[in-house]
């Protein structure tokens, strides 16, 4: 999900919420759609939907977020989607680091290893960044992604030195570097729809 299916996905939490007979403040029930989409925005908005109408059919109580999900995935499964002829299905640890990829917003803590330190970027935030138009079939989410890795040493500093140069020339362009980002697709990283 996008942070545009953001209210999309608040109907369906009040709609739950609703089914169950639970009440809440206008804050409570922010924090309340912000914890679960944080916890579901890997999904499909469709998914999720679909994982609610499920959740009302077979649950007598709310669902955690790890419920939502398994009901979600258990769905996936059922509704098999093969892996295209013409290309390869991703690995076990591909999904994993893609999905903790995903979850950290395709950044990381920074990192210490010799690679860091030796090029100084030790005390920057690691990027996980695509291979070059390389993608595999995610089984779980039943569509190709693209196949990424986690950026270090030389190649992390030359990224954040493309950034910023990127928002050097925006600017004195006169143009707003955070909506120049939007518009090329900045709030989007490898594997995110829309």
């Amino acid at each position: 999900m996008t942070d545009i299916d953001r209210g999309k996905f608040g109907e369906v939490v009040t709609r739950l919420a609703r089914h169950y007979n639970r009440k809440y403040s206008d804050a409570e029930r922010e924090g309340l759609t912000r914890t679960y989409f944080n916890g579901l925005k890997a999904w499909a908005l469709e998914d999720v939907i679909r994982g609610a109408e499920r959740v009302i059919e077979t649950s007598r109580r709310f669902p955690l977020v790890a419920e939502w999900q398994e009901i979600i995935s258990a769905a996936r499964r059922d509704r098999f989607v093969p892996c295209p002829a013409d290309a390869r299905q991703m690995t076990p640890a591909e999904i994993l680091e893609h999905e903790r990829a995903y979850a950290l917003h395709y950044e990381d803590e920074p990192c210490s290893c010799g690679e860091c330190v030796r090029a100084n970027v030790d005390h920057l935030a690691i990027r996980f960044v695509p291979l070059d138009d390389e993608v595999a079939f995610n089984p779980k989410v039943g569509r190709l992604v693209p196949i990424g890795y986690w950026l270090h040493g030389e190649g992390l500093g030359r990224w954040y030195e493309a950034k910023r140069k990127f928002l050097t020339s925006a600017t004195k362009a006169g143009l707003k570097p955070e909506r120049l980002l939007v518009l090329v697709g900045g709030d989007r990283e490898p594997g995110e729809d829309g």
